[in-house]
């Protein structure tokens, strides 16, 4: 037990200098990129990310939480018999496997989706060449969520903060150097999928470090997975469209000036 109390403080405390650190970066970038972006440029940035946040829920599919729990379970103890450690690992190679495989197939299918709908909807050119390249971005991004749950479900939280921050270091010293140097609305959305690229890289070759798995179907577990987070994908969806369709609608009733200072305001707390 006193093992377990240790890495469960030694988490806490990584997560929580994690989040001090982030929470900086994110303040100074908040304070550039309405000032250097103009309201407009930054409503279409905002929108972006709202747009596509409710599109990630599709690839979350509520599998997230379901990961941490079932990792947590397959996870290999050195105080068990070496078979069943052997087990727990064949299991949990298959289940990241598996998991790996419909995140992908769903992250392409929702970015072809979300893409498809932008251009059906009455936005301009800029707006909708936003939301394409903050799309890739968001669906990398959903993707390394999940193997950031996987790390969490093997207590090692270490490897997914400082991705995480190194992830939010190159979109805020990234944005600053093009915001100075006078760079319009399309490079910094270049730099946050960029950023979101090199997260997906380091986690997925961090974690096949802990874990060998590749790309699986097998019907019978994928059938499990999808039950097993069908109740949390009913819980994220309604939070995600209940946290950003108002941007949505404003987007559609007002102009980008109007959804800029919105979300400028929304971010102090967000």
């Amino acid at each position: 037990m006193g093992g377990r109390t240790q890495r469960a403080l030694r988490n806490t405390g990584i997560q929580a200098v994690s989040q001090v650190i982030t929470w900086v970066l994110s303040w100074f970038l908040l304070v550039l990129l309405p000032r250097y972006l103009g309201d407009s440029g930054f409503g279409k940035l905002f929108f972006a990310f709202s747009y596509c946040g409710i599109f990630s829920t599709l690839i979350n599919l509520g599998v997230n939480m379901f990961l941490v729990r079932e990792v947590a379970v397959l996870h290999p103890d050195p105080e068990l018999p070496p078979e069943e450690n052997a087990r727990r690992q064949a299991g949990l190679q298959a289940l990241l496997s598996n998991v790996l495989t419909i995140k992908v197939a769903l992250a392409a299918l929702v970015f072809v989706l979300q893409a498809a709908l932008i251009y059906c909807l009455p936005y301009d050119t800029a707006t909708r060449h936003t939301v394409l390249v903050i799309g890739l971005g968001s669906c990398l991004g959903a993707i390394t969520v999940t193997l950031s749950g996987a790390f969490q479900g093997l207590e090692s939280m270490l490897a997914p903060n400082l991705v995480q921050i190194a992830e939010k270091v190159i979109i805020t010293g990234g944005c600053a150097l093009l915001l100075w140097n006078g760079s319009g609305l399309r490079p910094i959305c270049w730099v946050h999928t960029a950023a979101a690229g090199v997260s997906f890289a380091l986690l997925l070759a961090l974690l096949t470090r802990h874990v060998r798995f590749g790309f699986a179907w097998d019907r019978v577990l994928l059938r499990r997975i999808f039950l097993g987070g069908l109740p949390f994908l009913i819980w994220v969806i309604f939070g995600e469209i209940y946290l950003r369709i108002d941007v949505m609608m404003l987007s559609l009733m007002t102009s980008d000036a109007v959804v800029g200072w919105y979300g400028a305001a929304t971010r102090l707390y967000g």
